[in-house]
């Protein structure tokens, strides 16, 4: 699986920070369907943590947003059933 979007690296305080995760089988090929759990959580310059919201759009994709409350280089990470994207 894959992320990219432009809230993996640039955003502002109080305004919505948007990426896509593209979930992939074990060979690499784009999976057509939804249902997975993606965790996603975001640490901040502080140590605070926040759970991003996850959106299945049920096409193998999944809109993930969170919204910074504090400046800074924030920490994103990812995980499926506890394995790490």
């Amino acid at each position: 699986s894959s992320a990219a979007g432009p809230g993996l690296s640039a955003g502002q305080v109080g305004q919505a920070c948007m990426f896509v995760i593209s979930a992939r089988d074990a060979g690499g090929a784009g999976v057509g369907a939804g249902g997975e759990t993606w965790q996603v959580l975001v640490d901040a310059p502080d140590g605070s943590q926040q759970k991003a919201s996850v959106v299945d759009m049920n096409d193998g994709t999944y809109r993930v947003s969170f919204v910074p409350a504090r400046p800074g280089l924030h920490s994103i990470s990812a995980s499926l059933y506890g394995v790490p994207l």
